[in-house]
């Protein structure tokens, strides 16, 4: 997909990886993709969503989450779509 990409590092307020999984795939309204083998390391969980924001503009969203036990649930995202506003909205939607 051409367009454009932001990528961010966030701290999380969930118990778990899983649970933070759940709520990011219901916070983005994206359909969970297959993960290429060996995505996932340790306590480290690759997932990858893709679909269309609102119906309209295509969207690819990388989710790297992990959890230690001092800083919680960690969070590194890239966000790629065809729209710069609509990239740096969904970015944003986060903090």
């Amino acid at each position: 997909m051409k367009g454009f990409e932001e990528n961010g590092t966030f701290q999380l307020k969930y118990a778990s990886t899983q649970a933070a999984e759940q709520e990011l795939i219901r916070h983005f309204g994206l359909k969970r993709i297959e993960t290429a083998p060996g995505a996932t390391k340790g306590n480290m969980v690759a997932v990858n969503l893709a679909g269309r924001f609102l119906d309209s503009k295509a969207v690819l969203v990388v989710l790297m989450l992990a959890f230690d036990t001092k800083l919680g649930c960690l969070l590194k995202i890239k966000i790629k779509t065809e729209d710069e506003e609509l990239t740096s909205e969904l970015i944003n939607s986060l903090e």
